[in-house]
């Protein structure tokens, strides 16, 4: 596997700022409401408070010795030894497996972080995007295309009459492999 680039410990995977123009969008929509009647949806003005204390505190930080994860009800940690893998649901967020089968859900990291939590771990956790040898098959851009030799056989679409040397199929009829026609189980080799 290719060396992973060095980053600084502890490095922290967060929520992306642009969460905080949701956090706007709702504190806008919540002061409407709350216009409307504040007796009864003035406890909307709370929420845009707590979301945004919810994308401030929601993180991943990864150490030497592991991983933490922090959400809004507290901290759990795990170490490099503990952890056996990664899984990705399909929604949600991704989640740290751990040797006893618990999982431990890594808060504000995606498929596309990957690279850099590699990095981070210091290649603990492979890195999909990266090449495995320097010798691997690679595709080549600028090679040229492959020119028709003689002995290929184009194809209908270019209006061409087939090669005559392929082999032809006298009959429409269904056939099986061994050249025995399906609908009447004659053998054709013998006619």
């Amino acid at each position: 596997m290719s060396e992973p680039q060095a980053i600084e410990l502890p490095a922290e995977f967060r929520i992306h700022p642009i969460a905080y123009f949701a956090v706007f969008m709702m504190g806008v929509s919540a002061l409407v409401l709350a216009g409307v009647s504040l007796p009864y949806l003035g406890w909307t003005l709370a929420l845009p408070i707590v979301v945004a204390i919810w994308v401030r505190r929601l993180r991943t930080i990864v150490t030497e010795d592991g991983v933490t994860s922090v959400t809004l009800r507290g901290r759990r940690s795990a170490t490099w030894d503990q952890i056996s893998g990664l899984q990705f649901p399909r929604w949600g967020a991704v989640r740290a497996v751990l040797d006893d089968k618990s999982h431990l859900i890594l808060p504000a990291i995606s498929f596309r972080d990957l690279p850099r939590l590699s990095a981070a771990s210091r290649g603990r956790i492979p890195d999909p995007y990266a090449i495995d040898s320097p010798d691997a098959e690679r595709i080549d851009v600028e090679a040229p295309p492959k020119k028709a030799t003689d002995k290929s056989v184009p194809t209908p679409k270019s209006g061409t009459a087939p090669d005559p040397a392929a082999p032809q199929q006298s009959s429409t009829r269904p056939t099986d492999l061994a050249g025995k026609d399906v609908d009447k189980g004659i053998d054709k080799a013998s006619e």
